[in-house]
């Protein structure tokens, strides 16, 4: 089951220095989230702290609210484990696990309780199936992930996220460091996705925006701080913009 984020007035800086500054957006449950804009203007920063990821980075401090179906997920009680397993983050680089195939699927899931053998091995093949790889390592579940290409330890990524039945994910260029094929596969698989999770993708790929985004938030660095100009459908804010700086970045006459 998906789940609707609601974000206000949320602002990251590091040691003091602002990284991103005031921004309220709501992401709708179900639905693709494209976040596009120049680098340095916060997105990575927006990501991380949705999952509250940002808490384990020194130096970072972040105000506002975010709220998860209504529940607050900033406030100090908190349950961050719990946190995490509803909403997944992968990252712009593939990080397998240094362990099989199926350890990587496993693993997460018997730290989280997880024991019965049989419904490990179901979920390993459900996951796998889920992310299409499963027709292409069902023979070597136990031969090491770092073996897979690029391409493929990023679909074991996202199965291992999928494995612990998120309802949010959260993916940080996922296909930038990927070659245009395994990029064309990885994208495929993020519009799949789509109303079963709800889903946030930071870009800074135009046309992937344009081909899997529901909605589009903008974001520029506007007095030293990363901030959000424009949010709309993608179809609005591709085809309609109504900010300036939206209009030349979206026709790519800046940024």
């Amino acid at each position: 089951m998906s789940a609707g984020l609601e974000l206000r007035d949320l602002s990251v800086s590091y040691s003091g220095r602002p990284a991103l500054r005031g921004v309220s957006l709501d992401i709708a449950p179900g639905r693709i989230t494209a976040l596009v804009g120049p680098s340095g203007c916060g997105k990575s920063s927006l990501l991380r702290s949705l999952n509250r990821l940002s808490d384990l980075l020194p130096g970072c401090s972040v105000s506002g609210s975010v709220r998860l179906e209504g529940a607050e997920i900033l406030g100090a009680g908190v349950d961050v484990v719990a946190l995490r397993r509803r909403v997944g983050l992968i990252f712009q680089k593939p990080n397998p696990f240094p362990l099989s195939i199926r350890r990587n699927l496993t693993f997460p899931l018997r730290e989280h309780g997880l024991r019965d053998r049989a419904e490990l091995d179901e979920r390993v093949e459900q996951v796998l199936r889920d992310v299409g790889l499963w027709d292409e390592v069902a023979d070597r579940l136990d031969s090491p992930a770092r073996r897979l290409s690029g391409g493929q330890q990023q679909r074991l990524c996202l199965a291992r996220a999928l494995a612990r039945r998120p309802e949010v994910l959260l993916l940080d260029e996922p296909c930038s460091a990927l070659d245009p094929r395994s990029s064309a596969v990885v994208e495929e698989l993020i519009a799949s996705l789509r109303e079963r999770y709800t889903v946030v993708i930071v870009t800074h790929n135009l046309a992937q925006a344009r081909r899997i985004a529901d909605d589009v938030a903008v974001f520029w660095v506007e007095g030293g701080a990363g901030t959000l100009i424009e949010q709309g459908t993608a179809q609005q804010v591709f085809e309609q913009p109504q900010h300036e700086l939206t209009r030349s970045y979206v026709q790519g006459l800046s940024g």
